[in-house]
């Protein structure tokens, strides 16, 4: 639900901006139309900036919206970390001292796991920065358009084609990482259980019966 609320926010945001671009709502055009009549040009030019106002408060909200819903997504993040953390250095303690075996298979993959769901952990951390990066450069220079529609503006790095191509990508990406963290610590949770019931049915002595 997160995730669809953090792809909502985006996509709110670059509907709105591209519906104000079909519209060309720029003072200019509406000048030339009613250059005979001062009044509807005074008019009409209130009427865009209250236009300009409620769409920056809009942009704002909806931005707003998507820093907390990731906000929250960091701090499970920062959760599941920490729960990896310690799983790591509890298997670590708890076969400190015990010799490598055939009934010490199950706890590798389950290492392995844990340290591919705390590389996602770390790689959706960056990954959310770099969205939120881009899309304060998008939010930036459609507000600069709006405000200056007859100034010419600087160029950026990037195309706003390619910001918001780069954004997309990064968007699936960090979704990924988010979903395969809590699959990777879960499936490496389940190996270390596997490995642990594995290791106390070795240590039954062979003359006791469990049927008994």
């Amino acid at each position: 639900m997160l995730g669809g609320a953090a792809g909502a926010g985006g996509s709110g945001i670059l509907g709105v901006l591209g519906l104000l671009k079909k519209l060309d709502i720029t003072a200019s055009v509406r000048e030339d139309a009613v250059s005979l009549c001062p009044r509807a040009r005074s008019n009409l030019r209130n009427l865009n900036n209250q236009i300009i106002l409620k769409i920056e408060m809009i942009e704002a909200r909806i931005f707003d919206t998507h820093k907390t819903v990731s906000e929250m997504r960091q701090k499970y993040v920062y959760f599941l970390l920490a729960a990896v953390g310690a799983c790591i250095g509890f298997a670590v303690t708890q076969t400190s001292r015990l010799p490598l075996s055939i009934w010490s298979i199950p706890l590798a993959p389950a290492l392995i796991l844990w340290g591919a769901s705390f590389l996602l952990g770390c790689r959706y951390i960056e990954q959310r920065a770099n969205v939120i990066t881009i899309r304060a450069l998008l939010l930036e220079r459609r507000q600069l358009e709006l405000n200056n529609p007859n100034t010419e503006l600087p160029p950026l790095p990037d195309t706003t084609e390619d910001l918001e191509a780069a954004l997309k990508t990064l968007e699936n990406r960090s979704s990924s990482s988010y979903k395969y963290q809590l699959v990777f610590f879960v499936s490496g949770t389940c190996f270390f259980l596997l490995w642990h019931i594995a290791d106390m049915w070795r240590r039954i002595p062979e003359h006791m019966c469990l049927w008994v």
